[in-house]
């Protein structure tokens, strides 16, 4: 209830607190809560809502973090036309103006009952590290330049 949201945040100012973290479910509900004065608002459905559009339209694209309005981390699976390449090859930082923060390597290993299960190692590379089939690059950059990352995979 937007009203009680609202009210609540209210009192809550009244008697001195400092730090607020509110929920929101639309744009006017959040003006309102920055408005009188919360620290911080949060709206999960529509942050959801952004990640899971932005992963479904890239096959490769396996988890966004939306830093801000321009700037995104995206966890991002290696296309066949980098597989074999070295880190120096593929020089995606100065082709794509992205940061490379790691690497997830997938590897299989076996539980205590023998069964063997996939899990990801991370990885900080050095120059000479190759890309094998199922890397995923970790990534820093503005929204323009992973959409530009993001075309590598018609390749």
């Amino acid at each position: 209830n937007i009203g009680d949201s609202i009210l609540v945040t209210a009192l809550l100012k009244q008697a001195g607190v400092k730090k607020i973290t509110a929920r929101a479910i639309n744009k006017i509900h959040k003006t309102i809560l920055e408005s009188i004065g919360v620290t911080d608002v949060i709206m999960p459905e529509t942050m959801a809502a952004d990640i899971l559009a932005y992963t479904s339209e890239s096959k490769n694209i396996k988890g966004v973090y939306i830093v801000s309005e321009n700037y995104q981390i995206v966890e991002y699976e290696i296309p066949k036309i980098l597989e074999g390449q070295t880190l120096v090859q593929a020089d995606l930082e100065a082709n794509f103006d992205v940061r490379i923060i790691a690497i997830k390597r997938n590897f299989i290993q076996t539980n205590i009952f023998g069964t063997q299960t996939g899990t990801y190692k991370v990885i900080t590379p050095e120059p000479d590290f190759s890309f094998i089939h199922g890397d995923r690059l970790v990534l820093y950059g503005t929204v323009k330049n992973i959409e530009k990352i993001k075309k590598i995979e018609k390749s």
